[in-house]
């Protein structure tokens, strides 16, 4: 596509408060600084368009265990647990695996059947569950703290997965942080 001897895209961690924080382009070649600049505002122009495929569309918290808890969503499409994805304390992308945000939203809603561990893990697989003696397959709804490894492990089993909006370390939703050093205005914190 360019010829050039090294083309990098720098997506900072979202989660950090700094002043470099986004999105840049780095673009090396042999000496010829218009190629370089031309690849590189390519290359962030084309990311940029694409923007809005980076937001996550995540359920509010009471839609979220409302919907799961629905005599409707329990009764409708194939069996299985409907997964509730706790993204924002995942525990594989940096969270603790410590909030009870959704707990205590399913205990007020009428939860009866809760799991804790004191080992902070990320549950890949539903083996984690059968461990225990417990088959998935047959709860009505489970809470899982992760966005993305789980889905190979449940996807086959679940009747639905619904990834929740909720506070915590790993939230997609930047909305949540008070950030204070980073360049103003900032997508997608900032409306740009």
């Amino acid at each position: 596509m360019f010829d050039s001897d090294e083309i990098t895209d720098n997506a900072r961690m979202c989660f950090t408060d700094i002043e470099e924080a986004g999105f840049s382009v780095v673009a090396i070649t042999d000496n010829d600084v218009t190629l370089g600049q031309h690849i590189a505002k390519t290359i962030a122009d084309h990311a940029w368009s694409m923007r809005l495929r980076f937001i996550k569309p995540l359920v509010p918290l009471d839609e979220a265990v409302a919907r799961a808890m629905s005599p409707e969503a329990q009764a409708s499409g194939r069996p299985g647990p409907i997964i509730l994805a706790d993204c924002a304390d995942n525990c594989g992308g940096g969270g603790a695996g410590d909030t009870t945000v959704i707990l205590k939203a399913l205990l007020d809603a009428g939860g009866k059947e809760i799991i804790v561990t004191s080992w902070r893990t990320a549950p890949n697989d539903a083996e984690i569950f059968r461990h225990i003696g417990i088959d998935s397959s047959k709860k009505r709804i489970l809470v899982v703290k992760s966005v993305v490894h789980f889905r190979a492990g449940y996807e086959p089993l679940a009747k639905e997965i619904i990834e929740v909006d909720c506070p915590g370390a790993t939230t997609p939703n930047l909305s949540y942080f008070n950030y204070r050093k980073v360049r103003r205005p900032l997508f997608p914190i900032d409306p740009v």
